[in-house]
């Protein structure tokens, strides 16, 4: 399984243009759908050799057309994640903010300690809905300021990460501990 993630800042805005949708309200959503895009874009055609592709929605889900690869997208604030694997995923990622977390456990009637416990809880819950399946497996990590959850059916024994440094350089993280 690998993850790819971008940050909007580090990405020219020229790299992005092609894949703005005026179809968005939000000048927001655009934005991220549009980071996300081109993160899927050249993850398909630069690391799995994807040259052309389709993609189509199955229950609010994308998927690729005739190709045995998944994926799930999620993005928070700047940060836009895909996660591909060869069975289906979900992923979640949130920008890890301080909180009254009391509310949080008063309303999931499940303490949280701190804010990772929250994150932790949160993210692996919108993994799992994204994932659209009974959830066996989810692997957990941080970039940053954000937490990560990857929900699978199966087991994930390796899970590699990349960075989108600037516009088309992608930089592996280290493995993850």
């Amino acid at each position: 399984m690998e993850v790819f993630f971008a940050d909007k800042n580090k990405i020219s805005k020229n790299a992005v243009l092609p894949f703005l949708k005026e179809e968005f309200n939000s000048l927001k959503r655009r934005e991220e759908y549009a980071l996300s895009r081109y993160l899927l874009d050249f993850a398909l055609k630069n690391f799995y050799n994807i040259k052309s592709y389709s993609i189509e929605v199955k229950n609010k889900k994308p998927f690729l057309k005739d190709e045995n690869l998944y994926f799930s997208i999620s993005h928070s604030k700047d940060i836009a994640l895909i996660a591909f694997d060869e069975s289906e995923t979900g992923v979640d990622v949130e920008l890890m903010k301080n909180r009254d977390f009391s509310k949080f456990s008063k309303r999931f009637s499940k303490k949280f300690d701190n804010k990772k416990d929250f994150y932790k809880f949160w993210t692996e819950l919108e993994s799992k809905i994204k994932l659209q399946k009974k959830v066996c497996f989810f692997k957990n990590f941080e970039i940053y300021d954000y937490f990560v959850s990857v929900a699978s059916k199966n087991r994930i024994e390796n899970l590699t990460v990349y960075e989108m440094e600037k516009d088309e350089c992608l930089k592996k993280l280290p493995p993850l501990s």
